[in-house]
């Protein structure tokens, strides 16, 4: 899997395509890396894109895909700079929360020594 960092990067650039916004979210919805149950996408889905698909759609992350897919093509310049901004702050927030598991996975090794 791709780096979250890598993602955020790419979310910095100011002049974000559509074609690149869905993308960019096939690809983290479809990682099993970031998101470990599709309870976590629903998560994701309501605080960036504000939209709740019905449970039959929740239940298949290509059919959560397609749905996010036709949503984000109906968007304009002003709605996509505003989804890019809070992917952003959900992937920055996501980062943050494996470095500290990392660290706190790592002092409890050192604990058994």
């Amino acid at each position: 899997m791709t780096s979250i960092l890598h993602y955020i990067n790419i979310l910095n650039r100011s002049d974000l395509k559509k074609y690149s916004l869905i993308g960019l979210n096939s690809e983290l919805l479809l990682s099993k890396d970031l998101f470990k149950h599709n309870s976590e996408i629903s998560m994701y889905l309501s605080q960036v894109f504000s939209i709740e698909f019905l449970p039959y759609v929740m239940r298949s992350r290509t059919m959560i895909v397609a749905r996010l897919t036709r949503e984000i093509y109906k968007y304009d310049e002003k709605q996509i700079n505003l989804v890019r901004k809070k992917m952003l702050k959900y992937l920055k927030s996501i980062n943050v929360e494996k470095k500290q598991n990392k660290l706190e996975g790592g002092s409890n090794l050192l604990s058994w020594y």
